[in-house]
């Protein structure tokens, strides 16, 4: 039955350096890196779903910013609305992964030439770099 889903995903950035996992074989998309989240809860808000999904899937308390992107794509059975949002984490926390996960890294913002990093990740970097960017230039125009 065609239907539609919709899903969350955590960029969560700490210092200078963002958050990837892998997802675990048993779990949807085998072995991908990816970015923590998943589906919204029928009459849940978007900032609770993500700060819940990152907790189930990390354990890891984020502070939700603001949206990064919005995508979307169409699966066989489902068209997939995406929301990823901009999460902070002041000081890195210890990371308990759950069992849809297999591993984790943190990734250095200036170092990435060097990963394998899905683009999909490197859209939502590019996002975040250029907003910062942006808030940034604005900053120094003021002064």
């Amino acid at each position: 039955m065609n239907h539609f889903d919709l899903v969350v995903k955590a960029f969560i950035v700490c210092k200078e350096e963002f958050l990837m996992v892998q997802r675990a074989e048993d779990s949807h998309g085998t072995f991908k890196w990816t970015l923590p989240g998943g589906h919204v809860k029928y009459g849940e808000d978007l900032k609770s779903a993500i700060q819940r999904e990152v907790k189930e899937e990390t354990h890891l308390d984020v502070t939700v910013a603001d949206v990064n992107t919005v995508w979307d794509f169409v699966a066989s059975d489902a068209h997939v609305i995406g929301i990823t949002f901009l999460c902070f984490l002041q000081e890195k926390q210890t990371i308990t992964l759950n069992a849809e996960l297999s591993s984790y890294e943190w990734i250095q913002m200036n170092d990435i030439s060097v990963k394998n990093i899905p683009k999909e990740i490197l859209k939502e970097l590019e996002t975040y770099e250029r907003r910062r960017n942006q808030t940034q230039a604005a900053s120094i125009e003021k002064n």
